[in-house]
């Protein structure tokens, strides 16, 4: 229930790739770095609890298992 993990799995699941998303990623890269980090766990550590198999490991969500969400125009590096 932490936000940091809560914005990386809903960018997966819409089905953009997070690493494109600084303030999606940037929280893991440096949580040990900081002395007041957002996040003290990796994100090979989140667990995701759905209905829908596609979505229960986030390591295997890929663009064609997504919600298949459009990046606007000149973000379509997002989709990637």
């Amino acid at each position: 229930m932490n936000p940091c993990t809560i914005d990386y799995v809903a960018t997966k699941i819409m089905g953009f790739n997070p690493n494109y998303i600084k303030q999606v990623t940037e929280p893991f890269r440096r949580r040990r770095s900081l002395k007041y980090s957002l996040v003290d766990f990796d994100i090979k550590e989140i667990s995701v609890i759905s209905n829908i198999n596609d979505f229960a490991n986030i390591g295997e969500i890929v663009r064609d298992k997504s919600l298949k969400f459009r990046a606007p125009k000149g973000w379509e590096i997002l989709e990637r």
